[in-house]
């Protein structure tokens, strides 16, 4: 009886680090594929952008509002903050925890050297 109360703890122990580290993979894959977009998009206007980072959010699972993203653009650079809730259920049917997840990335454009 002891070690199947010891297994069932060490499950829900493990359930629990997965989908918390389920979720932070989700988060971290997300700001690597803004950063991609805000590097390599830099002919899209600000309001392009931020449908584009919300339409990401999407692609990776995250439900996320245009009004959850800021894009600010000053002297060639581009910086998007975004911030999002996420329920991760940490013991099935028993306890789910909220999760604030916040984010910014930045870039810089650097012209061409072309001498004009």
């Amino acid at each position: 009886m002891k070690t199947i109360i010891q297994l069932l703890i060490a499950g829900l122990l493990l359930h629990g680090c997965v989908r918390a580290g389920d979720s932070a993979w989700r988060f971290y894959s997300y700001k690597d594929a803004v950063e991609q977009e805000v590097l390599f998009g830099t002919g899209e206007t600000v309001a392009q952008l931020q449908q584009r980072v919300v339409d990401i959010a999407g692609d990776h699972g995250i439900e996320m509002a245009l009004a959850d993203v800021e894009i600010t653009r000053d002297r060639g650079e581009t910086s998007v903050a975004f911030a999002y809730v996420e329920d991760i259920p940490l013991v099935p049917m028993v306890y789910t925890r909220e999760h604030l997840f916040e984010g910014a990335v930045s870039a810089r454009t650097l012209r061409g050297l072309t001498g004009k």
